[in-house]
């Protein structure tokens, strides 16, 4: 599940933003934005004082003779945490350059981020430049990110009120124009007013910037006063404190403590989500490189991921899902939440939703080709960097894949299983690539598989767009993402991840994007409100099967000598001799869901464990020997239609059997003692997964 890695990205280039030691630095004094006003994919900004206003830097240009000595370059180093956790660096150069005959300063940013996503180590790669005069207009912004195997290049020219943007990523470049604003000020314009607000003591002042990945954004700092803080590696210090909010993002807070003397900046603070938290501090060369060369390389998914109350058995056949959505912190307001999936039932304010979410799939036929497209349905059609669907090859496969099939929402599900098959490589290793590189790899995560898609539906003339949220697994909230298709004006959610045809209600929307823009930053960042958010399930229902949390009521049923559990949808017969044993309350952190037991002493074990979508049937031999079984010996079988496979091994040092089989993201597992072979056979070969 990418959707971490991105926010991470994301706030990882908002933390740059802060002044370095000593002087003429080219950094705002927090860092908020994904490329912020001194780093990323460079940023501009203007700034507004709410009290004690200063003027802005002089707009005649320095005219510096051509042998005058330049200033000498300003060089800064910052370590990033994650919580405690040492993880990357930020590196900034402040130098004046001349380029096409002019004096300009160039602001050079890199920065190196390490974490762990489900138990794959990944790293963040990113550098920009950001050229402007002396009076602080930005003149060119060159960026490229290093996410994965496609680098995505960005160059931004301005000139006047026009600027041009080209970005690559792996495919054909895309061009866009715009309209320049030009209170958009470069980095050391917006640097030196941040500085001039503090010394004329501003309470607190605004500054707007624009960044390739957000677009036109808002920057509003609230100056605290002095405070005494500690800071990692130093002594306690008496610092300022501010506070900083973007107006996209309302209520993510990024903390600042900056020497008073020197105004450079020490540390900064943004709560994440859950208790984990990004910070920067102040740093050296040594002490940064030493720290990426051997990161910490938190687990982000299980830090990050919001926790739920109740295990929900087989989330993949939930038809519908009751949740109970508050905000955690008070100073975080809730994303919207309402769409054609998610229903608003009940609310205690703003800040507190009764929330039904539902599967949803179309009752009607859609004829291709579809006519009638509103304006959102046709940008929904369009190539773009990460969606690149006039690629050869999508195109020939799209064609190739839904073939004769004339209904819209029937060839979509044919693309999603096909995009779920073409992956073959369920890679945690990328973080977001464009669909015409997913396709050559055959490798991605959530995010692959959610443009692949988008992409092939795009290609067939479908329109469509990318979703991200939540999906449950195993009590916690992961960030996902996936893909909807617009028919007759309502939007339909896939997700080729699980190639199900359609999804279900385990799947919790934050935000929907065409991608048309290149402002990803502000599509994740309602996933970084989401991760803040407390989410309880109250009731759900499989079928004709509710269960509401809380209340007693039977899942299993014994039926003529068979077992049957009503809610994974499994059965057995129940062996002669042994008596059932149900696990009647299912509890977050239950595999076992019924235990067969012989008076005096075998017994026969099931459980259901939850995986996720890049889990191997090999990897069964871990999950086994996690439960303490050794020696495992596997032979591959067939179960109820499907491959499975059976072990021999010691348990207790006793001879002892299993049973492994997958179903979508669940494995099922079955172990005995070797002396209950006869009836672990009778288990086994009754077994039917279909319920």
């Amino acid at each position: 599940m990418s959707i971490f890695g991105n926010v991470l990205r994301f706030l990882g280039r908002r933390s740059r933003a802060v002044p370095v030691a000593a002087g003429a630095c080219a950094t705002l004094i927090v860092g908020i934005t994904t490329a912020n006003c001194a780093a990323g994919p460079s940023a501009a900004g203007t700034a507004q004082a709410a009290a004690a206003p200063v003027a802005a830097p002089d707009a005649t240009p320095a005219a510096a003779p051509a042998a005058a000595a330049q200033p000498e370059a300003i060089e800064e180093w910052q370590l990033m945490y994650m919580g405690d956790a040492k993880v990357g660096f930020v590196h900034i150069v402040t130098e004046q350059i001349e380029r096409d005959g002019r004096l300009l300063w160039k602001t050079f940013n890199d920065s190196a981020i390490a974490m762990n996503r489900l138990g794959t180590n990944v790293t963040v790669l990113q550098s920009s430049s950001t050229f402007e005069d002396e009076a602080g207009n930005v003149v060119r912004i060159e960026a490229e990110s290093n996410m994965a195997a496609a680098k995505t290049r960005t160059v931004v020219e301005v000139k006047g009120d026009r600027a041009e943007m080209v970005q690559h990523a792996g495919g054909p470049p895309q061009v866009k124009s715009f309209d320049w604003d030009p209170e958009w000020i470069g980095v050391r314009a917006a640097d030196r007013i941040t500085r001039a607000q503090i010394q004329a003591g501003a309470k607190s002042f605004v500054l707007k910037n624009w960044t390739p990945d957000q677009g036109a954004v808002v920057l509003t700092t609230e100056l605290q006063g002095e405070v005494k803080v500690a800071v990692p590696g130093r002594r306690e210090e008496t610092l300022l404190h501010s506070r900083s909010t973007l107006d996209i993002l309302p209520g993510v807070i990024t903390e600042s403590w900056t020497d008073p003397a020197t105004l450079d900046t020490v540390m900064t603070l943004t709560k994440m989500g859950g208790a984990l938290t990004l910070r920067s501090v102040a740093s050296d060369k040594a002490e940064c490189l030493a720290a990426f060369a051997n990161p910490d390389t938190p687990e982000m998914f299980d830090r990050m991921s919001p926790r739920t109350n109740v295990r929900l058995p087989d989330p993949y056949r939930c038809d519908e899902l009751l949740v109970r959505v508050r905000v955690a912190d008070p100073e975080m307001p809730l994303p919207p939440l309402a769409d054609e999936r998610q229903v608003v039932v009940e609310s205690a304010g703003k800040d507190d939703l009764l929330l039904r979410v539902s599967r949803v799939v179309p009752q009607q036929g859609f004829a291709l080709p579809l006519s009638g497209l509103t304006a959102e349905e046709q940008e929904c059609l369009g190539s773009n960097l990460m969606i690149d669907h006039v690629d050869p090859a999508i195109t020939a496969l799209a064609k190739q894949v839904v073939g004769d099939e004339t209904d819209a929402w029937s060839a979509a599900c044919r693309l999603e299983r096909f995009a779920y098959e073409h992956i073959s490589d369920k890679s945690m290793s990328k973080l977001f690539e464009p669909a015409s590189k997913v396709c050559s790899t055959r490798s991605g995560d959530c995010t692959e598989h959610g443009v692949l898609l988008a992409a092939l539906c795009r290609a067939a003339g479908i329109p469509s767009r990318v979703a991200v949220g939540f999906l449950y697994f195993k009590g916690i909230w992961g960030g996902h993402m996936w893909t909807e298709v617009s028919l007759g004006g309502k939007w339909y959610a896939l997700d080729a991840v699980l190639g199900r045809g359609g999804i279900d209600a385990a799947h919790l929307r934050l935000a929907a994007d065409s991608l048309m823009t290149s402002e990803i930053g502000r599509v994740f960042g309602n996933v970084m409100l989401g991760m803040t958010m407390d989410i309880d399930i109250t009731a759900y229902r499989h079928g004709d099967k509710e269960v509401k949390v809380g209340e007693e009521m039977k899942v299993y049923a014994l039926d003529g000598g068979r077992y049957r559990h009503l809610l994974f949808d499994l059965s057995f017969a129940t062996p002669e001799g042994l008596t059932v044993a149900p696990n009647e309350r299912i509890k977050l952190g239950d595999d076992e869901i019924v235990e067969l037991l012989r008076e005096g002493g075998g017994k026969i074990e099931v459980a259901v464990v939850d995986v996720t979508y890049d889990t191997k049937l090999d990897d069964a031999k871990g999950v086994l020997e996690a439960h303490g079984m050794t020696r495992l010996k596997p032979a591959d079988v067939e179960v109820d239609g499907r491959k499975a496979k059976r072990y021999r091994g010691k348990k207790d040092k006793a001879e002892a059997l299993a049973l492994a089989a997958l179903r979508d993201q669940t494995l099922l597992l079955i172990t005995a003692p070797a002396s209950e072979e006869a009836a672990f056979e009778v288990v086994v070969g009754s077994l039917d997964l279909d319920g």
